[in-house]
């Protein structure tokens, strides 16, 4: 029985019927039909073997329907930063980054949690033909569960426009993380930029920006994201609840990169160790 078969028909979890799951879900589906095309009409196989980077290529061209997409500066910010034995990666899609890490020479282990059954799909099958380094779970942020790897782990957690779903994400996710392993660190790139001063904003739709806050141009940046992020019900509160954990001496914040691809913001934290 083939791999493709052996992921299709083990597809059981209880997941949740929500908006967000399907239609990531569909999203997915699509993109795994895709590779399923390629893989079984034999357009890059050779001798059964699959060449994972032109794969990846091929998948990340789809994906983004032939857009040019720089992932460059993420991944290159990701690597500097890997510290620990255990990669965890927050909602990881299809498996983009947990696979462009590999294709740069990361030798860890990398768990990549998924809310959705495709992107789990497609994670496993590029798992399956680089030697089972990513190992694929189901995770739901709203019911977070990390049983499946070891305690005390020393581990490096990431998210890439992942939270950004989840409207308030709760802070047991977090205390779940700093509880469970040994030493932590956590790398977010999401759109919260706008988090972190909140300038205060109207949404009337008859009123303009110039009604805000302020005239400022970085300012007027942070009102339109705000306006954007609460318009598709985009994250409103890891800021907080980062700062939250950092004033409890859990956490030290060790870098903020307000639009550092995009409008993607980067943080950079730790786990707080008493010395």
């Amino acid at each position: 029985m083939e791999i493709i078969d052996l992921i299709e028909n083990n597809n059981n979890d209880d997941v949740i019927n929500n908006k967000i799951y399907i239609n990531y879900n569909n999203y997915w589906s699509k993109l795994w039909i895709y590779l399923k095309n390629i893989i079984q009409n034999n357009i890059i196989h050779n001798n059964r073997y699959v060449d994972p980077k032109l794969l990846f290529e091929i998948i990340c061209k789809k994906e983004c329907k032939d857009r040019v997409l720089n992932y460059d500066p993420i991944i290159k910010m990701l690597i500097n930063n890997i510290e620990g034995d255990v990669i965890i990666d927050l909602g990881s899609g299809w498996g983009r980054y947990a696979v462009n890490l590999i294709n740069n020479g990361i030798e860890k282990d990398i768990y990549a949690l998924e809310y959705t059954t495709y992107g789990r799909n497609i994670t496993q099958y590029f798992s399956y033909i680089m030697n089972n380094q990513i190992k694929s779970f189901f995770f739901n942020y709203y019911n977070p569960d990390f049983s499946m790897i070891e305690k005390n782990s020393d581990v490096f957690v990431y998210s890439t426009y992942s939270i950004e779903q989840i409207k308030n994400i709760s802070i047991k996710v977090f205390l779940q993380i700093l509880e469970r392993f040994n030493k932590v660190k956590g790398f977010h790139l999401e759109p919260i930029g706008w988090q972190i001063n909140n300038y205060h904003c109207s949404f009337n739709d008859n009123n303009d920006d110039n009604n805000d806050d302020n005239n400022d141009d970085d300012i007027k940046k942070d009102i339109i994201e705000k306006k954007r992020c609460i318009r598709v019900k985009y994250n409103t509160n890891l800021w907080s609840i980062l700062q939250k954990l950092k004033n409890e001496k859990k956490i030290d914040i060790l870098k903020v990169i307000k639009y550092f691809n995009g409008k993607g913001t980067l943080i950079i934290w730790k786990k707080y160790i008493n010395t």
